[in-house]
């Protein structure tokens, strides 16, 4: 950090966001970080208090931006075209941005689930509603809602551990295909 420039809490995380864009989050540490911002490590903590606080600040970053992208997305559609545009949304977003998907991995190996509880919420609600919409009881909107959130996050981390064949790594359309496929035995088992 130049000399007279002023060093805030912000500007230690956006430095460090910065750094995470290039190597993902698990590579940002206080001994990089204070290196790229020009201060011994042991100064950091005058801005956080010590690596857990900055990973929250990472993540939730993230989180909310992710969020934000969902939300824009699925506003003020009916119902089915939500979950559908909600599951292509967190999809792109997380193919687009590596960190997004980074972020939803990375808060339970860091313990830090509880800190994100208002952007889990947040990302939770906005498939839960319309399922609940679609559902004829609250006990068929918690399952429907379960196998959704399973589908969805099962799905991208697979194809971010290359787990899935090769043939369906990074495969949108295959994808698509299963979400319809889902939302169709919702409608389905709606109409029995």
């Amino acid at each position: 950090m130049p000399k007279g420039t002023s060093l805030s809490t912000e500007a230690v995380v956006a430095k460090a966001m910065e750094m995470a864009r290039a190597d993902g989050i698990d590579s940002v540490g206080y001994n990089g970080l204070a290196r790229e911002l020009g201060i011994k490590p042991q100064s950091m903590y005058r801005y956080v208090a010590n690596l857990r606080e900055l990973r929250v600040h990472l993540l939730r970053a993230n989180l909310n931006a992710l969020v934000d992208e969902i939300e824009a997305a699925t506003s003020g559609l009916p119902p089915a075209k939500a979950l559908r545009e909600y599951a292509v949304s967190l999809y792109d977003a997380c193919h687009a941005n590596p960190l997004y998907y980074e972020a939803l991995t990375l808060m339970h190996r860091y313990g830090v689930v509880e800190d994100m509880r208002d952007q889990l919420f947040r990302l939770t609600n906005l498939s839960l509603e319309p399922i609940r919409v679609i559902s004829e009881s609250e006990q068929t909107a918690a399952r429907r809602h379960q196998l959704f959130m399973a589908v969805n996050l099962g799905y991208a981390q697979m194809s971010q551990t290359a787990f899935l064949p090769p043939s369906l790594h990074d495969n949108r359309n295959a994808f698509i295909t299963s979400i319809d496929e889902l939302l169709a035995r919702f409608s389905k088992q709606a109409i029995l």
